[in-house]
């Protein structure tokens, strides 16, 4: 079976004003130097002019790119961005070819949740047979964890993490997923879902019947997932859970999101075959 990939980067990103009034929160820029040049400052408010001046200088690369780079890296060929709230400056800047990535985008014209913004793509998927990897346009993710996730037929991948009430948790069962569940009050697990899912297209049946979560408002993903979870191990199909190193997932939500970010990729060593653009 062969792979389409997904990014799903319609979102209006409204934690992070004021950098997002005019650039996508995919497109905000982060590099090991922004991470060098918040540490010499003295307090908050100095670390947020320093990301402000970094964005208008267009220094380092935009979130979106990283991922970008690493599904070329992995020879993957066929990407659908959605894309919604300022979705041309994510068009104008990558365009159709990313080094030998075949680039097509579908918007998503209103903000109706993830599971969305995913069922906007079923036009664009080109063989029934086909697997999707759908990632999150405004996360990092860690090369090893998306080519691991690669291995099995269907997978999502996970990550532990210290705040899991602020994170929708897997539940697994013999390392498969049993369920996704989203904030929960109660302890289910630390095992935090990164956003990062490769799947049937048989999600797609299921994304058109989804009924709005009652408390997002939304057409959420997750809700998709589970009922897709279920009917697969009702014919003993397993979705797989992988799990990636500890932090080593980069979830961007607030500024202080875009210094971890920098922190974390001045930690990385440098990767073969990595280019810039702009």
């Amino acid at each position: 079976m062969s792979v389409q990939t997904i990014i799903l980067a319609a979102g209006n990103g409204t934690r992070l004003r004021p950098w997002t009034e005019t650039v996508p929160k995919p497109m905000l820029r982060v590099g090991p130097d922004l991470y060098e040049e918040a540490l010499l400052q003295k307090n908050k408010q100095e670390q947020e002019r320093v990301i402000s001046e970094y964005n208008i200088k267009q220094k380092g690369k935009p979130i979106l790119q990283f991922t970008l780079e690493d599904l070329n890296l992995l020879g993957l060929r066929d990407v659908t961005i959605v894309i919604g709230y300022l979705g041309d400056r994510i068009k104008e800047y990558f365009g159709k070819k990313f080094g030998n990535l075949n680039i097509e985008y579908v918007a998503q014209e209103e903000q109706q949740g993830t599971a969305h913004a995913l069922l906007q793509t079923e036009s664009s998927i080109r063989n029934s047979k086909d697997r999707i990897l759908c990632l999150m346009g405004d996360n990092i993710y860690p090369i090893e964890s998306v080519k691991e996730c690669l291995k099995y037929p269907y997978s999502i991948l996970a990550q532990e993490v210290e705040d899991p009430e602020e994170f929708g948790v897997l539940s697994i069962n013999n390392g498969r997923v049993k369920e996704i569940t989203e904030k929960s009050e109660k302890l289910i697990s630390n095992l935090a879902n990164t956003g990062l899912y490769v799947l049937p297209n048989d999600i797609f049946p299921i994304l058109t019947t989804l009924k709005e979560n009652p408390k997002r408002k939304e057409l959420e993903l997750t809700d998709a997932l589970n009922i897709l979870i279920n009917k697969l191990a009702k014919k003993r199909v397993a979705v797989q859970y992988v799990k990636a190193e500890k932090n080593s997932c980069i979830f961007v939500s607030r500024s202080l999101d875009l210094l971890y970010a920098s922190m974390k990729l001045a930690q990385k060593p440098p990767k073969n075959k990595r280019f810039i653009k702009g």
